[in-house]
């Protein structure tokens, strides 16, 4: 298969909101977010797991308003699966404008 599963991360309302995205692994990992762009990208580790998160240029030192994470493993960029929704919830918290609501 030549896409990586990756979650878009997003709150409203107050709940946290995790959409799936199957994206090419040929894309350049700045281009994606919600669509094609120019966006920031960062690392973050969770209770050992490496993540990387793409967000708005706009929002470097601030919240996020949304972010679209992959996982990281042995230096390749692999699916995300249901052992990462914990880890989702403290990316939110630390990253995005989040609380304790999960919705997906």
């Amino acid at each position: 298969m030549n896409t990586i599963l990756k979650w878009l991360l997003k709150v409203q309302h107050g709940e946290l909101i995790i959409t799936e995205k199957q994206v090419s692994k040929f894309a350049p990992v700045n281009r994606v977010l919600e669509g094609a762009g120019w966006y920031e990208i960062d690392t973050i580790n969770v209770k050992g797991t490496d993540y990387m998160y793409v967000y708005e240029p706009s929002e470097r030192n601030t919240k996020k308003s949304k972010i679209l994470v992959s996982k990281i493993s042995d230096e390749s960029i692999v699916d995300l699966d249901k052992s990462d929704k914990k880890n989702m919830e403290e990316i939110a918290i630390r990253l995005l404008d989040f609380k304790d609501n999960i919705i997906n």
